[in-house]
């Protein structure tokens, strides 16, 4: 460019500078304004200050005479001087352009960078996230074992400790020595053993007083039990109502209404105004009744979450044990009218069907779901030993013989009777089963040990002699399912009790 034009403008200069960095020529005026607003020259894009200005000196001459504007020269520089500016214009916006698009793909570039930073900081975080998370459950897992190790070591340390108080064990030691003494000392007593019933005459009973009880409407005792001393039967019916019975008088001697399905009964010791326990589906209640004023007083109730099953009395005549289907098994005392044990190693595992008591009061047998028999030490509540023998069925039915080491059991579903002799934990005999009409529904053993009663669904009582076991006889005097069978003293008796509500005393 010419010397005499402004390098931005490309007007003529009237008082022209020169750059030092660059050696571009400006008008003054122009060129300050520019580095004024941007820093830098307009050429090189260099930083420019208005110390980089240097004035230079034009030869002052006398201006050539401006052709009109109205000429075509005129014109012409007029179209010129505006396709300058325009260029200038044009080469201006070029080159913000070009540094805009610089700008923009370095932003591009950092935006694309911080895009991949965050996204690597965010699967950093969530996979260290997820790792706290596998931590916090693994010492939470680690928490929990050693929280159900802790649980079972203080459980174990339960069942170690877990006992009956001192005072009752006592009791139940010394009634077993003395029961045990007995049965040694009647085994060799010829008069008292003459005392019973001979086998031909006992299948030979009929039935001696038949007694209808309980309601018409709802009939049927589920439950007996014979206080042989006083003379008493107790019934507990389908109705509710458990029903007392003097088989002497042949009276009723009173009546408690307990509304609820009426599960198990027991006396409970020999008193002059006995004790007895009526259990429904969940509530057990203790009731001593007055023979003087024929009334009925309520001791204590115990009732659980679950659904009783059984109930047997201990020789001692105070202590009484529930069993329930959640497998728990319970003792209590009628002196103290409070639960002193609970016992619950089969809970969740298997549920209690039936109980008895050893005639020694020193062993439980235990009835399962599984068909199983446990034979239970209540003094150290401790397992002794499990009879297995593949009933098929759960065991609801349980009774001991008089003699101390023979037991039956039953089961209702496979309508099996089994005979063990517990000196070699072994089963000695199998009644009824497959093939067998007979419908199996209560089972009992005389006091001598020598007859064995069954009964049936269809009312139906087979007795069987216990030496061989032969058949002696079949008593079909109930209509219904025979549910509790007693024998009276010496087996001079037969009490039974029937869903079609008829108490039958069959006799001689």
């Amino acid at each position: 460019m010419s010397w005499n034009y402004c390098a931005i403008t490309g007007e003529q200069l009237h008082e022209p500078v020169v750059s030092k960095k660059s050696g571009h020529v400006f008008e003054k005026r122009v060129i300050e304004k520019h580095i004024q607003s941007t820093g830098q020259c307009p050429i090189t894009g260099q930083a420019l200050s208005n110390d980089d200005l240097i004035p230079v000196q034009l030869n002052v001459q006398t201006k050539p005479r401006s052709v009109t504007s109205n000429s075509i020269p005129g014109i012409l520089k007029t179209f010129q001087n505006e396709w300058d500016a325009l260029m200038l214009e044009t080469y201006n916006l070029k080159q913000h352009l070009e540094t805009v698009r610089q700008e923009l793909s370095h932003a591009l570039y950092q935006h694309d960078a911080a895009c991949r930073v965050i996204a690597r900081l965010i699967k950093e975080r969530d996979e260290a996230r997820f790792e706290v998370a596998q931590l916090q459950e693994k010492l939470r897992q680690g928490k929990m074992e050693l929280e159900e190790a802790d649980a079972q070591n203080e459980q174990q340390q339960e069942q170690t400790n877990n006992k009956l108080p001192q005072n009752i064990i006592d009791s139940i030691n010394e009634t077993a020595l003395k029961l045990n003494q007995i049965r040694k000392d009647r085994k060799k007593d010829a008069e008292y053993n003459s005392k019973f019933a001979a086998t031909e005459v006992i299948s030979s009973y009929g039935p001696k007083e038949t007694v209808g009880l309980h309601s018409t409407t709802n009939p049927g005792i589920n439950a007996l039990d014979y206080n042989r001393q006083r003379n008493l039967v107790i019934s507990g019916g389908k109705d509710g109502s458990v029903i007392l019975y003097n088989t002497v008088q042949n009276v009723i001697e009173g009546t408690v209404e307990l509304n609820k399905h009426i599960v198990a009964l027991t006396f409970l010791g020999n008193d002059e105004n006995p004790h007895f326990v009526a259990v429904t589906e969940h509530a057990a209640h203790l009731y001593q009744f007055q023979a003087e004023n024929k009334q009925f007083n309520s001791l204590y109730t115990y009732n659980t979450n679950s659904s009783f099953t059984s109930v047997s009395a201990h020789p001692n005549g105070s202590l009484f044990v529930l069993s329930a289907k959640d497998g728990s098994v319970t003792y209590h005392d009628a002196i103290s009218a409070s639960l002193v044990l609970e016992v619950n190693d089969l809970v969740g595992k298997l549920s209690v069907n039936s109980i008895q008591v050893h005639p020694d009061g020193n062993l439980l047998g235990i009835g399962c779901s599984d068909g199983s028999v446990k034979l239970w030490n209540i003094s150290s509540n401790e397992i002794m030993t499990s009879l297995e023998d593949n009933v098929n069925g759960a065991i609801d039915l349980i009774s001991f013989s008089e003699n101390g080491y023979i037991l039956s059991v039953g089961s209702t579903v496979s309508k099996v009777v089994k005979i063990y002799d517990l000196r070699k934990a072994k089963c000695i005999k199998t009644l009824f089963g497959e093939g067998d009409e007979f419908s199996l529904s209560s089972i009992e053993f005389d006091l001598s040990g020598n007859v064995f009663a069954a009964g049936s669904t269809t009312g139906q009582i087979k007795l069987y002699e216990t030496k061989k076991w032969n058949h002696l006889s079949t008593f079909s005097y109930h209509t219904a399912a025979v549910k509790s069978l007693k024998f009276g003293n010496f087996s001079k008796e037969l009490v039974s009790g029937s869903l079609d509500r008829n108490l039958i005393i069959s006799s001689q």
